[in-house]
């Protein structure tokens, strides 16, 4: 049997943007366990060393409560990310070389330790 030409077009779509899409929608979820309040979450792909825009989809995060983190397209298919964290009292905190393609959340605890629930 012989493809037609609208079945050609539409695999020919298919494959292009397949190739285009070089990047990955990544999330997790962050929790603040520090008894401090975070006014600043930023990540760069490990191998960057240099940060992105503060993350936070609120103006803070306070002690106890947790929030997901979603990650621009734009950093490509890398998986290993340094996370940085500022708090309201000015001192800030970084967390390197972290695989968020396979962790759903971290818990970040009051001694700035960390938990993390893999997916």
């Amino acid at each position: 049997m012989k493809p037609t030409p609208t079945f050609l077009l539409v695999s020919l779509i298919l494959c292009l943007n397949t190739i285009q899409s070089n990047g990955q929608s990544l999330y997790f979820y962050l929790a603040n366990n520090t008894g401090k309040t975070f006014d600043k979450i930023n990540v760069s792909p490990s191998e960057q060393g240099r940060w992105g825009n503060n993350l936070i989809p609120t103006t803070y995060l306070n002690d106890g409560y947790k929030t997901r983190i979603d990650l621009s397209e734009n950093y490509g298919r890398t998986c290993y990310f340094d996370l940085q964290i500022n708090t309201t009292d000015g001192r800030w905190y970084t967390f390197s070389t972290l695989n968020l393609c396979d962790l759903y959340s971290i818990t970040i605890d009051w001694d700035w330790t960390y938990q993390i629930v893999w997916e």
